[in-house]
């Protein structure tokens, strides 16, 4: 075997040691984070049993909180080739590890088998510190003799690899298990049994590493000869081959992407603080709702004005602090899916750009609502907007298998109004409707004919509005449809309008099944003729 290289003792960023106190954490692999930027929360199951970064998240601090941390964590760093053979080895080994011992705890009934699979994943940890900060260390290592490697352990960990792991991970605030796992990895002298807190999982783990030891990737060291029979040992083989396809980095990251998926993690952690703060403003607006409901006699709770001007202040706020992020990762998703043909890239980055472009719009919407703009009349024929509305959510409606069609009245009068609010107005009732129908169902839109007002009825043969549908129906960030299909600010920014101009809105069961929602907006009459052009200047159809 080949001595040391001469060069891996000291690099641009210092000697080895002194990177590797440094070190607050292991890198994270790309397709960590795209899984989890694409699925959430539920694609991280699985994951700690294959990504070492993740796997010390959890173990540190467990997988709801780890996501917030992605922004925090670089990736793997490019690297010469034999430097990436070597970590791609040490990764192989470790699922190898991981994937018998979770196959060990499953057998022996463990409660918590992931536990020991992520023990597994991460036991060598000092070689998985040396693999983050110093690749070609990691290759001379592979490469050396026993005695050479010693030499370069002393060097770098200034005591037995073993010691220097468990340290790290103590460091690192790993949980009992790993910290078990890291007591025997490499060791020279035997395991101090006043160190290990569960003897029986050592041992599981153990067993896990001699079967990784009869596997291609085995590190230096004695092979077992006896340990896992040829049928186990080749459906080992197959699985980790299976799941570690393209290696540690997964085929790398170009550098535009790995920005865009940190700037995706800093907003994936944002939002999760945009949800908390979201949750405590739908707990004092339901209290100020309740406050309404309460007998003349009993104190006010709390001003619903008050709750709405604080909604103003966070939704003004949360603005500023998200709309420059956003802008950049979807100005910076459009120009990589520009530059890329892989379909799957493209599908997730046009994933990013749409839900970028939802979160702008929620908070146009959250200050509509707190802060309605005064309403901006001018001439308009509220006949044309409805059509128009019609028309563009005809592909939705289809899409869904529900038929929606309108009735409207002859009239072409131009009256005085918010042509743009008009519109809003249109969409949101005819989408609640739309998403409160079963496929088969059927919407309904008509325009009545009265003098005064601008009247329109939106039918629906949807779920209907029991008691406390309809008491809430018009509260922000009340959704009667399933988790997930929205935030519930349509039709509380549909009520804040027709507050605005002075008109109203009323609802009902209709015969049967569904709804009958009803808008009267009062209206100004301009100064023209009663059938006017519809292409002559000044009239507006909000199209």
């Amino acid at each position: 075997m080949r001595g040391p290289r001469p060069t891996t003792g000291t690099g641009a960023d210092g000697p080895i040691r002194d990177r590797l106190d440094r070190l607050g954490g292991l890198p994270l692999r790309p397709s960590t984070v795209r899984s989890l930027l694409r699925d959430g929360p539920g694609a991280a199951a699985g994951l700690d049993l294959l990504d070492p970064g993740w796997a010390v998240l959890v173990s540190a601090r467990g997988p709801d909180l780890a996501p917030e941390l992605l922004a925090e964590l670089p990736f793997w760093s490019p690297c010469d080739v034999g430097a990436a053979e070597a970590r791609d080895r040490l990764w192989r080994f470790s699922v190898a590890t991981a994937l018998a011992a979770r196959r060990l705890a499953e057998l022996e009934g463990d409660p918590d088998p992931d536990a020991s699979g992520r023990s597994g994943l991460l036991h060598p940890i000092a070689l998985w510190a040396l693999a983050a900060v110093a690749p070609n260390g990691l290759s001379a290592w592979l490469e050396a003799d026993d005695q050479a490697r010693r030499r370069l352990e002393s060097s770098w960990f200034g005591r037995d690899p073993a010691d220097f792991g468990h340290s790290m991970a103590r460091r690192w605030g790993c949980d009992p298990d790993v910290l078990d796992a890291t007591l025997f990895a490499g060791r020279s002298n035997p395991v101090p049994p006043g160190l290990v807190t569960d003897p029986a999982g050592l041992d599981r783990l153990r067993a896990a590493r001699r079967q990784a030891m009869r596997t291609p990737w085995a590190l230096p060291g004695p092979r077992p000869e006896i340990g896992l029979d040829e049928v186990d040992r080749r459906g080992l083989l197959a699985k980790v081959q299976s799941l570690s396809a393209g290696g540690l980095t997964g085929g790398g990251s170009p550098a535009d992407e790995a920005e865009l998926l940190r700037d995706a993690s800093r907003l994936f952690a944002r939002n999760r603080q945009f949800e908390r703060e979201l949750g405590e403003l739908d707990r004092r607006l339901s209290a100020a709702i309740g406050a309404l409901d309460r007998p003349p006699t009993d104190p006010p709770f709390q001003d619903p004005g008050a709750v709405l001007d604080a909604m103003a202040e966070f939704a003004a706020g949360a603005a500023h602090e998200l709309n420059n992020p956003l802008a950049i990762v979807a100005g910076r998703a459009q120009l990589l899916q520009a530059r890329l043909e892989d379909p799957e890239h493209r599908l997730a980055l046009q994933t990013i750009i749409g839900q970028a472009r939802r979160a702008h719009q929620i908070l146009r919407d959250l200050i509509y609502i707190a802060r309605p703009p005064s309403p901006r009349r001018m001439p308009c024929v509220p006949d044309r907007v409805l059509r128009d509305a019609v028309e563009d959510l005809q592909d939705e409606a289809r899409s869904r298998e529900i038929q929606l069609s309108s009735r409207l009245s002859r009239s072409s009068t131009a009256v005085s109004t918010d042509p743009e609010a008009l519109r809003h107005l249109a969409d949101a009732l005819l989408r609640n409707a739309l998403e409160a129908t079963d496929p088969g169902g059927e919407v309904v839109l008509e325009s009545i004919d009265d003098p005064r007002s601008i009247v329109w009825e939106v039918r629906d043969n949807g779920i209907g509005l029991d008691e406390d549908r309809a008491a809430h129906l018009l509260d922000p960030f009340y959704c009667g449809r399933q988790a997930g299909r929205g935030l519930g600010l349509g039709l509380p920014r549909v009520a804040r309008f027709v507050s605005a101009v002075g008109g109203r809105i009323r609802w009902e069961s209709a015969d049967g099944p569904g709804t009958v929602v009803r808008v009267e907006l009062p209206i100004g009459v301009v100064d023209e003729p009663a059938t006017i052009d519809l292409n002559r200047p000044g009239v507006r159809d909000a199209s």
